[in-house]
């Protein structure tokens, strides 16, 4: 099985994390502007300038407002879901290190900082972000969260780089070959690199090199064992058998001595 090749950084989405955050501020100040035009009064009727002045219980009312949609936006929904409005329509998700979505508390901390990147125009998020290996900003990296495309959202950031688990959904896992169609069920027909194991042979039969010889029919020895074939009834073997018996009432010639040499 071929290996699959190394996803690109999910978090170098720099573009699109401005774009989310330009979207949230641009609808904060909408909801302010619109409060201050319900709330706010004219100072000056006599002329024809309009002075918008909001005092007293409407200036609470109107940072009230503003404060509650920000906490419920960018720290309930970011904290619960990974995203705020701005992030759904850029496309981007906060994580943490495991890829689920980074928590109240963290969500919390991470919006906290930001008023640190806001009072230096958020120059000092912008520089984090660009040189920091997993582009993160002041927040993220008290927080520990990660900001990585919504494709990317529930997937491990921290993993090491190339570290892969076994696709177990591969067809090469689960289905045979056809070049295999041979073997027997319950044959291994693929290897996880790829190939093919060779003569597959048939459930719980024994490799051919280690199979035992054909067995002897009953009562029979093995070839290899098999004793000579047994002499006749009454009848010795033939590597015992005595000398042939002289015929009846004829001596048995006497044996020769040997002739004494000179």
């Amino acid at each position: 099985m071929s290996a699959p090749s190394t996803a690109a950084d999910p978090t170098a989405v720099i573009g699109r994390r401005i774009v989310a955050y330009v979207i949230d501020t641009i609808m904060v100040w909408a909801i302010g502007a619109v409060l201050v035009l319900v709330l706010a009064e004219d100072t000056s009727p006599n002329d024809d300038s309009f002075d918008f002045v909001v005092e007293g219980g409407d200036a609470l009312v109107l940072y009230l407002i503003v404060g509650v949609y920000a906490l419920m936006t960018q720290v309930l929904q970011q904290g619960l879901t990974g995203a705020t409005p701005g992030k759904l329509i850029a496309g981007v998700r906060c994580v943490k290190g495991d890829g689920s979505a980074p928590g109240i508390l963290r969500a919390l901390l991470r919006t906290l900082l930001l008023v640190i990147d806001a009072g230096f125009c958020y120059l000092p998020g912008l520089i984090l972000a660009v040189v920091t290996k997993k582009h993160q900003r002041l927040g993220d990296l008290a927080a520990s969260t990660y900001v990585v495309g919504a494709g990317s959202a529930g997937q491990p950031v921290d993993a090491p780089a190339g570290a892969q688990q076994a696709d177990w959904t591969d067809p090469q896992w689960t289905a045979q070959p056809a070049a295999t169609t041979g073997d027997q069920w319950g044959a291994w027909s693929s290897s996880p690199t790829g190939g093919t194991d060779q003569g597959a042979n048939a459930w719980g039969q024994q490799p051919a090199e280690q199979q035992s010889p054909a067995a002897p029919a009953w009562g029979q020895q093995p070839a290899e064992q098999q004793s000579p074939a047994a002499p006749a009834w009454g009848q010795q073997p033939a590597e015992q058998q005595s000398p042939a018996a002289p015929a009846w009432g004829r001596a048995s010639e006497p044996e020769q001595p040997a002739e004494a040499s000179d």
